[in-house]
């Protein structure tokens, strides 16, 4: 469904004036990504910044997210959390990478209220996939800029893939390979499943 020169903006879409923006988290071992998203007066989806992080944990993630997000945006930007329900799942001091996000960034003075997306590969992908087909005012319904989410732009031109099933030409396992390109991907996934799976926002 994914048309670069239907899609892709070389143009910087970070919002000027207060707006709010959707931040999608996906809180993978310790490689956190989170994507910065928000819907235009006429619906419009745009993807406007992408974290991608090797060897980093979600705290220290969440710190760099939001030291950008008060240096960058508006101020009194508000901000709707959306991340992976499995990061409930609590390590040896039952704290969850969810409980060490929300601490985080509650250390840092800044509210956050983690809603979780659906976990189900085929509604993650569809609840994308249907707003790279649908048009909203005469433009299409999903932007990127290449300019904040070179990642996210590679990974929709082929770096986000599946695995083909052996000795079944042509058929593929339903989740995508793990990858550079998966993490951000998720964190892209998980605001859709609630914000476009069952209306035509």
């Amino acid at each position: 469904e994914f048309n670069r020169k239907v899609h892709v903006t070389q143009e910087d879409l970070t919002p000027t004036s207060r707006t709010e923006v959707i931040r999608g988290w996906d809180n993978t071992g310790l490689s956190p990504a989170c994507v910065l998203s928000y819907l235009t007066t006429t619906g419009q989806w745009r993807v406007f910044k992408e974290f991608c992080f090797e060897d980093t944990g979600i705290m220290e993630a969440a710190e760099a997210v939001i030291i950008w997000c008060n240096t960058m945006l508006p101020p009194g930007t508000k901000y709707t959390d959306y991340g992976d329900p499995a990061g409930r799942i609590r390590d040896t001091s039952k704290m969850s990478a969810r409980d060490y996000l929300v601490m985080k960034a509650r250390e840092m003075g800044h509210d956050l209220w983690l809603i979780d997306g659906i976990q189900t590969w085929k509604v993650r992908r569809n609840s994308v996939a249907t707003r790279l087909n649908q048009i909203r005012n005469g433009q299409p319904a999903f932007l990127i800029s290449e300019y904040g989410c070179p990642i996210l732009v590679e990974g929709f031109e082929g770096g986000y893939s599946y695995r083909e099933i052996a000795n079944l030409p042509g058929m593929y396992a339903e989740e995508a390979i793990k990858n550079k390109y998966s993490h951000p991907h998720d964190a892209l996934q998980y605001p859709a499943t609630r914000l476009f799976m069952n209306s035509n926002i």
